[in-house]
């Protein structure tokens, strides 16, 4: 795997020379031809309105938090918060509310077949609404078989001062994650092979602080009555999506009508939850990568986050190993390690003025990729409070080698299925 220089071609657009690397997509200095993906479809006026609107607030809030002190950066719950966590409860309970409604019926209409099919009816969709709090998975690793990657991770908690955490997940994905799970809201870490490989030692520090700063810093959206309001409404759409077919009577088409009219204002209340939430979960993050930056260092945090970008380079990688005869991908984790390792400047220059062309949105929890960068290169920190080692990483490395066959396989069966 490599990322090595082959030849030049002219830029689709402007015709200007730009070199051809192996593995990574070619694009042109000059105009910008092929810098990113293609960008999605035509957008309506209110998501157009909405994006408008995302930018402002995002540009606002990149430049409050990059001049605030340390204490104004501390959590703190803001009123459109608590507005939040308000109609996410009237939603959980208007559920219940169902719920209760079809066992009425069902005791107080008996044994009326319309009360009892109008109460089954109400119970199988509050059923469908319930509130889902998640439960522990089944593939979390075991402390006592991966002592080292427990033992980074149990002395990053301890800088960040929060308990350490005991459900780490391994998987294949390039990403990594906090989540909160059942009543007790149990942390799990996870953590993916395939954006692991692609870090040097201290940015995998810089990525394990990131993830466990969110648990520091209190995000509004990561709280359960937020997530089961946000989850129910999901639900609610899913359910009032009326079918592609087309109504053949005149029925049908009051039907179709009253869904998608239901439909509209369940999808409104979803945006209206989402941006009461915006401010404080993007703040949210950017609070998650400056403690990451104290953790491990300025230039480990945004090292880490340039290196986000790799992830488009995937499909390359999967392409090579394949048609190159390992047709079961086993060793393509190592494959895109291997060229991550060789990827040239040029493709990193790429990913920064695709960053630099992100912009922030209302529907999204975490800012654009840049604007984090910025934030992060505006303020003044010291060196790394906490340092792995190369041979602390590597042993880490041994212990996660006998996952890599197996997620390989995984990825490559998301391509060659």
């Amino acid at each position: 795997m490599s990322g090595t220089h082959e030849r030049w071609r002219s830029c689709d657009d402007c015709g200007a020379q730009v070199p051809v690397h192996d593995l990574i997509r070619p694009w042109c200095d000059v105009c910008g031809w092929n810098i990113s993906e293609i960008s999605e479809g035509p957008r309506g006026l209110l998501d157009r309105k909405m994006d408008v609107l995302g930018e402002i607030h995002g540009e606002w809030l990149l430049k409050r938090i990059s001049q605030a002190t340390e204490a104004e950066l501390r959590p703190r719950t803001s009123l459109s918060t608590l507005i939040a966590y308000a109609l996410s409860a009237v939603i959980v309970g208007l559920t219940l509310l169902i719920g209760l409604a079809g066992l009425y019926l069902l005791i107080s209409g008996w044994p009326h077949a319309f009360f009892i099919i109008g109460g089954i009816i109400l119970l199988v969709v509050a059923w469908f609404l319930r509130p889902r709090l998640g439960s522990l998975p089944k593939d979390c690793l075991d402390r006592g078989e991966f002592p080292k990657l427990f033992e980074m991770t149990d002395a990053i908690a301890a800088k960040l001062a929060i308990e350490p955490v005991e459900r780490i997940r391994i998987t294949p994905e390039f990403n990594a994650s906090m989540a909160e799970v059942g009543l007790s809201r149990t942390p799990i870490l996870t953590i993916g092979l395939l954006l692991w490989v692609s870090l040097t030692s201290t940015e995998r520090v810089s990525l394990v602080a990131h993830e466990l700063a969110h648990r520091a810093n209190h995000d509004p959206a990561r709280g359960a009555v937020v997530a089961c309001g946000v989850a129910t409404l999901d639900r609610w759409c899913y359910l009032l999506d009326p079918t592609d077919q087309v109504p053949q009577s005149f029925f049908e088409i009051i039907v179709h009508f009253m869904m998608g009219l239901l439909g509209g204002v369940t999808g409104a209340l979803r945006t209206l939850l989402a941006s009461l939430l915006y401010l404080d979960s993007q703040r949210a993050e950017y609070l998650a990568d400056h403690l990451e930056a104290k953790i491990a260092g300025q230039q480990a945090a945004v090292k880490s986050l340039h290196k986000l970008g790799l992830g488009s380079n995937l499909r390359a990688v999967v392409d090579r190993v394949y048609y190159g005869g390992d047709t079961d991908g086993r060793s393509l984790i190592h494959a895109f390690g291997a060229f991550v390792k060789s990827v040239p400047e040029r493709e990193l220059e790429r990913i920064r003025r695709t960053n630099e062309k992100e912009r922030s949105r209302v529907d999204s929890s975490h800012p654009p990729t840049g604007s984090r960068i910025k934030f992060i290169e505006s303020r003044a920190y010291g060196p790394a409070v906490f340092v792995l080692d190369d041979a602390h990483s590597r042993a880490i490395d041994a212990e996660l080698e006998p996952l890599f066959e197996r997620h390989s396989m995984k990825i490559m069966g998301w391509f060659f299925d």
